[in-house]
């Protein structure tokens, strides 16, 4: 009996030294993504999530939403992606989309700032 409760004070042991391990190594980078990086509360939250399970996460800047915004725009004119469309049809959807065209430039302001 004796050797079953030790058995069991050790596997008790090692429980907590894992989670101590796991607090110790981990947690400060999730605290850090919530806590100090921008954004609104559920972009922290998210990020704060993928940096727990291993991952980085990133918010996605103007040039990624631009580029999500084309290819929505021409698979919905042209059921093709931005890329297989030639200049003229390009230009045309820029400039019949104001948002399309407030991206573009706030894409090149934080390339070029």
């Amino acid at each position: 009996m004796q050797r079953y409760f030790h058995v069991l004070r050790q596997v008790s042991v090692l429980k907590y030294a894992v989670i101590a391990l796991f607090i110790i190594h981990l947690l400060p980078i999730w605290v850090q993504s919530v806590a100090f990086e921008g954004g609104d509360l559920s972009g922290r939250l998210v990020r704060g999530l993928g940096e727990f399970a291993g991952m980085r996460a990133y918010p996605v800047g103007a040039f990624g939403e631009m580029r999500f915004r084309q290819d929505e725009l021409a698979q919905e004119e042209y059921n093709r992606s931005w890329e297989n469309l030639n200049k003229l049809e390009q230009l045309t959807l820029l400039n019949k989309t104001p948002d399309l065209k407030e991206l573009s430039e706030k894409a090149e302001e934080e390339d070029n700032p």
